[in-house]
């Protein structure tokens, strides 16, 4: 498993394959990652206390919710024709910032 992330890594950084493939790996390399956490901490279930449990079926759930957010894009973006969708509701980074007043 470390030689695969340091492979993965690597063709990031060096982006090997030029900037289309670097996207794709990137990818779905974020799909195997949310995939594996998630599983992983739903197996993880059987070997907690009770107080425990409900805490990694969320948090793998949660991991898994990430990984099928992550693959929807993926496919709009690296499979699909069609354009990646837009945001179309304002986030923090457009909301008007304050101004605040300047020292003398």
């Amino acid at each position: 498993m470390t030689i695969v992330a340091l492979l993965w890594l690597a063709s990031l950084v060096w982006g090997l394959g030029g900037p289309r493939a670097t996207q794709a790996i990137s990818n779905f390399g974020l799909i195997a990652a949310a995939g594996a956490a998630g599983i992983t901490c739903i197996r993880t279930v059987r070997f907690s206390s009770p107080q425990q449990q409900r805490m990694w079926k969320l948090l793998g759930f949660s991991a898994l919710s990430w990984g099928s957010g992550q693959a929807a894009w993926t496919w709009y973006e690296t499979c699909s024709a069609a354009t990646c969708p837009s945001r179309r509701w304002p986030t923090s980074a457009t909301w008007p910032r304050p101004r605040w007043p300047r020292p003398p």
